[in-house]
Order: C-alpha cells, then structure tokens, then sequence
C-alpha cells in the first residue's frame, strides 16, 4: 500500500515536469515588458502665420523597469461624436506635410528610435514650421511616441509589447488674427419637471460649421420665483471644426428647490469677448424649469387613496342590517337527529 502511494507521487510529479516542459517549449515566444510613459504638455493649441516658425519642449519620461526605444510618429485626427472623441486617421497625411513641416532642435528625427533609459526624462524640442503658401485653415495632429515593433518570422512568432503615448496638436494657420468662427447652439435643455430632491442636469450641444476651432467662454444663469440665484460657468472645451461638441456641465441643485426658474446659456468664441460691448460672437438661449417634490406628493397621494378605501370598508360593514349574519359554516351546519330505540 504504502508503495503504491509513493509510486503514485512519483507519478504525479513527473507529469507536472511534463507538462512543464511543453509550455515552455512552445515556438511561438512572447517577450512583454511593463511598459509606462509620460508625456507634457499633453495638447497643444497652435495660432501660426504663413511661413513662420515655432517650438514646443516636450518632457517624455520612461517610468518602466526597462529601456525604451522610443519612435516618434506624426498623425491626423479627426473629431468623431460629440463628447469630444477623436479618431486618428493618416488619409490625407500627405497633404498636411506639403503644408506644414515637423523637426526637432534636439536631434531627433521622425520614425526612427530613440533609447530612454530607466527612470530618464528626455527633453524634446518639437518644431512646427509653415510654408509660404500654406493653406489657411486648421490642422488636427497628433504627435505619437510608440515603444516597440511587433516582428514576424517565417519560423516562428516574437510578439513585443507595443505601447504609444500622444500629444494632440491643434494648429490654426491664418495671416490675420481676426478668426471667422462660426457657432451654433443646437440644444439647450432640462427635464421640465424636476424633483425638489435631485439635481438639475443641463444638455448643452454646440456646434462649429466653420473652419476654425473655439471655445466656449461664458455661464448659465439661473433664477427662480422665490429669488434663488446661481450660475454654472462653462469649461474651456474645444469645438474643432465642421463638429459637433456636447459639453460637460456641472449639475445644479438650488438652495429653496421649489417653484419655476428661468436659465439662460450665454457665451462668446474667445476669452476677450465676454462682455456685451467688446468684440466677438455673442450666443445665448434660454429655458424654464419647474421643481416640485412630485415624489413626496405621490406617496401622500397613495397613502390618501389607501386610507379611503380602508374608510369605504369600515362604513360598509357598519351599515350592515341589524340580526344578519355573515356566513359562518358553523351556524349553517344542520343540527344533529337522535334516534331513540322503542
């Protein structure tokens, strides 16, 4: 018995050993390594001149716990949705390098690697050059750092880990610094009726028919019947152009959420232009909401209804006809018959 055990342990071990064995003698080999970059600034909003220059210090940073080859890459994007996603897409990437060309000042070339040792920050001095007929318009790029390139064999498979960390680049190229933007306001909304204990959400949705990128620059202003007063102001979000863009908007929640209130969007395209007297495109929409604790209201409206059905059944079973009896199978039982013998 005891043999038969030890056997059986042998066994088992071997067959572990085995199985060992056929995983790491497998042709297909897969080298990873954690990978982790940082990069600053991560945008960067361009206003150029044709047949001008200028520079951006980039500060890329390798946090893995090995050596980076580190390839730049140069990429358009496009906006796609109205949340402010975009989609990077190299369709018409030859148009934009016969109008604009990209180097660096500290001697690194575009598509071909460079080392980052271990816990080194490189500093990287991106230049961005017009030339003299440059076409006046935006330009959308993104400005790609990729770690390792997957490699095919004819024999066998070496997959690396392939990592890519981006800045995005919003180039406005343009001889004059009076910018045509064109802005339209295609939904400004809230819930109607809204409860006295929950916040109000706004749906803000812009739009940029023209050929310029903008932002933004102004509040919501809220006022309600009892004199409550409050202001959202909004973010500075990019609208890029021929898009849409769907902002981000605090929710609002009134100190007396009570009655109807009044909001009213108002905005301009630059950070000058915030007062009705100075330059710049003026938006503005308005809206009316009402709070009520409607979900107070239904529960009392229930207990209401509940309590008159309780009340029409106690003053039925009172008005019930004196001496009638309800039902009761016990009563109704036929009484017994006795027999009693001659």
């Amino acid at each position: 018995m005891i043999c038969f055990e030890i056997s059986n342990l042998k066994f088992k071990i071997v067959l572990a050993f085995v199985a060992i064995v056929l995983l790491f003698a497998n042709t297909n080999k897969i080298y990873a390594q954690s990978l982790s970059l940082s990069l600053s600034p991560p945008l960067l909003e361009v206003f150029i001149q044709p047949n001008q220059s200028i520079t951006q210090t980039y500060k890329l940073t390798n946090n893995s716990a090995t050596q980076l080859q580190i390839t730049p890459i140069i990429s358009l994007f496009k906006p796609s949705g109205n949340k402010g996603e975009i989609k990077i897409s190299n369709q018409d990437l030859q148009s934009l390098t016969n109008d604009i060309y990209f180097s660096f000042d500290s001697g690194e070339k575009m598509n071909e690697p460079i080392t980052i040792a271990v816990g080194q920050t490189k500093e990287i001095v991106f230049r961005i050059t017009t030339l003299p007929k440059t076409t006046e318009k935006d330009y959308y790029c993104t400005l790609l750092f990729s770690s390792g390139n997957p490699k095919i064999e004819e024999d066998k498979t070496q997959v690396y880990s392939v990592g890519q960390i981006g800045t995005n680049i919003l180039i406005t190229v343009s001889s004059s610094i009076k910018l045509p933007l064109l802005a339209r306001i295609l939904k400004f909304s809230a819930p109607t009726i809204i409860d006295s204990f929950s916040p109000t959400q706004f749906d803000v949705l812009l739009e940029n028919w023209g050929k310029n990128f903008w932002k933004p620059f102004g509040k919501i202003s809220i006022e309600g019947i009892l004199k409550q007063k409050g202001e959202i102001n909004l973010c500075g979000q990019n609208v890029l152009s021929n898009s849409q863009r769907q902002l981000t908007i605090d929710p609002y929640r009134p100190n007396i959420p009570l009655g109807p209130f009044k909001a009213r969007l108002e905005f301009s395209l630059n950070e000058a232009a915030k007062t009705p007297d100075s330059d710049g495109q003026q938006l503005s929409s308005g809206i009316v909401f009402w709070y009520i604790p409607y979900k107070i209201l239904l529960v009392l409206l229930l207990l209401l209804i509940l309590v008159k059905i309780y009340k029409k059944i106690k003053r039925k079973r009172q008005n019930l006809p004196a001496g009638r009896q309800e039902n009761n199978p016990a009563k109704s039982r036929p009484a017994a018959y006795t027999t009693i013998a001659p």
